[in-house]
């Protein structure tokens, strides 16, 4: 985008999340990329594709939309030994507490919402996201006519 002189990007975010090393990983590519960024949540946007929204200078979500954001779990499909196990956890473990720092930095909640973060799945609605600085507008996604659609 920046080698084609692209200097704006609404970015319209659609996502349950994902896996926790990708949202990571594309949170730190956009959040350096030299272009305005502004992100849209016109449905759902949870999990680590919250990391993702947080990249926008300008965030804007849907009267009708959500959020989510919870703890990392762990699945293991087959058989692991306690070795596994164990090395899986202090991953996650830190990259749970490198999330925390990303979500504390941007959103700003009061303890009893954090508190309920660390336990269950903590469901944000466009109001509450408002007061807590995770959006800057409710508004509705409207892509100009004239401009480029690009669906990815």
């Amino acid at each position: 985008m920046k080698n084609n002189g692209i200097k704006k990007v609404n970015l319209l975010i659609q996502s349950g999340g994902g896996i926790l090393t990708d949202g990571i990983a594309i949170y730190t590519y956009l959040k350096n990329l030299p272009i305005d960024i502004s992100t849209y949540n016109c449905g759902f946007v949870g999990s680590i594709a919250i990391l993702i929204y947080l990249t926008g200078n300008k965030r804007y979500a849907s009267n009708l939309s959500k959020f989510m954001i919870h703890k990392s779990t762990l699945q293991f499909l087959a058989p692991t030994n306690i070795m596994d196990v164990k090395n899986r956890s202090e991953i996650t473990g830190k990259d749970d507490k490198n999330i925390e720092e990303i979500l504390k930095s941007k959103i700003k909640m009061p303890e009893d919402k954090w508190a309920e973060y660390k336990n269950a799945d903590l469901f944000i609605m466009p109001d509450e996201a408002l007061k807590f600085n995770l959006i800057h507008e409710i508004s509705e996604f409207e892509p100009k006519q004239e401009l480029p659609l690009i669906n990815i």
